[in-house]
């Protein structure tokens, strides 16, 4: 089964800020199988720590932003909830998921725009510049990351990050590897 690649993209900031510059060599692929070998994995997992910037690779238009996508609770009994926000490049065709991660306040937007970070708040239909932050990478049980998509179209609620061995993939899904090792290799120091 395959499905189309995203388009590399002319121009572009690696999404992690400051973050190491590579792709996932086994764990965290596209299309990888999933829990015990019944899904595949949608999205690239790209290196984050925990709390890490995460920066628009092109200029785009926050597409959705709300809810809580994952919560749980971590070995050491703390807690978590992650986001996933959607991006509309411009010009591209393309949408980024953005997963694993939680949307800055306007408060820290603004509390990082005076260290001399360009930096917004994401709410829908805000447009965001290449580079500028708008989200922090979240830790979940494990390991925190950033969980990357592409996508034609939006993914429908509910339905985002499930694609089941034997069935078709989600409507307007695209493999990102190559347009990710696009950018790292050209942001590779």
């Amino acid at each position: 089964m395959t499905v189309a690649a995203a388009p590399i993209f002319p121009t572009g900031h690696w999404p992690v800020l400051g973050g190491r510059v590579r792709m996932p060599t086994a764990k965290g692929r596209f299309m990888q199988t999933r829990k015990s070998g019944t899904r595949y994995h949608i999205g690239v997992d790209l290196p984050a720590d925990d709390g890490q910037l995460l920066v628009a690779i092109a200029d785009c238009v926050v597409v959705r932003n709300r809810g809580v996508y994952i919560k749980g609770t971590r070995k050491d009994g703390t807690t978590f909830k992650v986001r996933r926000l959607l991006m509309r490049f411009v010009g591209t065709g393309v949408i980024g998921g953005y997963g694993e991660c939680w949307p800055l306040s306007s408060q820290e937007a603004e509390k990082l725009a005076k260290q001399g970070i360009q930096a917004v708040s994401p709410t829908e239909a805000t447009e965001v510049k290449a580079g500028v932050a708008f989200a922090r990478a979240r830790k979940m049980k494990f390991e925190s990351m950033l969980h990357f998509e592409a996508w034609t179209t939006p993914p429908k609620p509910g339905a985002e990050g499930r694609w089941y061995v034997g069935q078709d993939p989600p409507e307007g899904l695209l493999d990102p590897s190559a347009m990710l090792t696009d950018l790292a290799r050209r942001h590779s120091p």
